[in-house]
């Protein structure tokens, strides 16, 4: 049987304090969810990694490899806090 990879939810915010858009990993632990996403970035990026409700965010960003992240170009981190939502204007 195949056990699933953890999946982390990752903040990303650039050295002029623009969040990114929201990140999802399927990766062993935070430590190599924060190195998958900091090798993809900019320097000076600040990486946070925490966990994800495995559950609501596969459906939100569907199924993702092992070792991978994904991008939600159309949601965003809302400024009060919290988990990311979809954009809507």
């Amino acid at each position: 049987m195949e056990q699933d990879v953890p999946t982390f939810l990752v903040k990303v915010t650039n050295n002029r304090g623009w969040v990114k858009p929201p990140i999802l990993t399927n990766c062993a632990n935070e430590h190599e969810a924060a190195r998958l996403v900091a090798a993809m970035g900019d320097e000076g990026d600040q990486v946070e990694v925490r966990e994800a409700a495995a559950f609501a965010m596969r459906v939100a960003f569907g199924e993702i490899a092992p070792g991978s992240a994904v991008f939600r170009y159309d949601w965003i981190w809302p400024p009060e806090g919290g988990d990311p939502r979809p954009f809507s204007a």
